[in-house]
């Protein structure tokens, strides 16, 4: 059975994914590599549904996921730029009057200017692989394709600026509090 379910994603791999994404990418201003990572995730989704039940129509559940999945980065970024907007750039005084500020928005507002001055000092490429990823959210791919690296190179730039931001944030802190110890992680209650 999960040799034919095998030979059945294969032949719908073949067939349909490339048409897949072009149809994303026709629809997301030739984002080609985001394309193909919601193609990946939709096929994905294939596999699990065709795990459980037979899925009568292929090109048509493949295209609804994706479509689907489109919409669904389609508001994560929205949501992620509107928070960098409202957060990460505007000041604490551009708040609302009648919102008062607590002590944990003042720490995570102090934490996210810190972490801006390490970002700001990492060597050049590194700092636009890591914005392009972290802030704007594009796949490494992508940024492959627009910094002229591979997406291994862009994975170790990566990798390479969140761990120059930990050590920088713990030689600023010290023991390691600026991990928020209310959060999901400390609460012992």
């Amino acid at each position: 059975m999960n040799r034919l379910r095998g030979e059945y994603l294969k032949k719908a791999y073949e067939k349909y994914s490339d048409e897949i994404v072009r149809y994303l990418s026709s629809r997301m201003r030739g984002r080609q590599g985001e394309a193909s990572d919601i193609m990946q995730t939709a096929f994905m989704k294939l596999a699990v549904k065709t795990a459980s039940e037979e899925v009568t129509e292929t090109r048509g559940f493949l295209y609804r996921t994706a479509k689907n999945l489109m919409i669904d980065n389609g508001r994560r970024k929205l949501t992620r730029d509107r928070y960098v907007k409202n957060i990460l750039i505007e000041e604490p005084q551009s708040c609302a009057p009648h919102y008062c500020l607590t002590e944990q928005t003042v720490l995570q507002r102090e934490r996210l200017r810190l972490l801006e001055g390490v970002i700001k000092t990492l060597p050049a490429r590194r700092r636009r692989v890591f914005i392009l990823n972290r802030i704007h959210g594009l796949s490494y791919a992508e940024i492959a394709k627009e910094v002229n690296l591979t997406t291994e190179g862009v994975r170790k730039h990566v990798s390479r600026a969140l761990a120059d931001c930990e050590a920088a944030l713990q030689n600023i802190y010290c023991d390691d509090n600026f991990v928020d110890q209310d959060g999901p992680e400390g609460n012992n209650d």
